[in-house]
């Protein structure tokens, strides 16, 4: 039964490769991969069943029924959606500070049929507003180094000094509340 699963991925490995699809299945979960938003990287590694493949192995081990989740630097909404569908949109909570990224996790969750939060927000040591520099697209082009597996990216400079910041201490969250 393993074999057939693996020949199942490896098919569509090729058809994501070939077809470049705008819509693709990854782990049960529907994904748009908006061209403006997601880079070509970022789609290669989706396509390759490759993305966020160390938090999902860790999930599928630890995730219980019970649990309330949190996913900070929602991107996509991939782990949110992956979550929601163990634990129930109603037990997660993303937060996205990217504006541009939010429509885009809001259609993920539709196609997913699933509603958990999201608030586009930037978690940080004070409430107010922050300054937070926005890339609307980071493309390969602009991709400066690699440095101990890191990308470091020149900044295009989109200022957008209106994100709301709201104060977080990981030492606070209590087991299952919702921050």
């Amino acid at each position: 039964w393993l074999g057939v699963v693996k020949m199942k991925e490896r098919l569509i490995v090729k058809y994501n490769q070939i077809f470049r699809p705008k819509i693709t299945k990854y782990h049960d979960c529907f994904l748009k991969l908006n061209d403006k938003l997601i880079s070509d990287h970022i789609k290669n590694i989706v396509y390759n069943f490759s993305y966020e493949r160390q938090e999902i192995s860790i999930l599928r081990k630890v995730l219980e029924k019970e649990d309330s989740v949190m996913e900070i630097g929602a991107g996509m909404g991939f782990l949110s959606i992956y979550c929601s569908k163990f634990v129930g949109g109603e037990n997660v909570v993303a937060y996205e500070a990217n504006p541009y990224m939010i429509e885009l996790i809001k259609d993920n969750y539709k196609l997913n049929d699933i509603n958990p939060t999201i608030k586009n927000i930037i978690l940080s040591d004070k409430n107010g507003t922050v300054d937070f520099y926005i890339e609307k697209n980071m493309p390969e082009k602009n991709l400066k180094n690699l440095t101990a597996g890191i990308e470091i990216a020149e900044s295009l400079g989109n200022r957008d000094p209106e994100i709301e910041s709201i104060a977080f201490d990981s030492r606070k969250v209590q087991q299952g509340g919702l921050f």
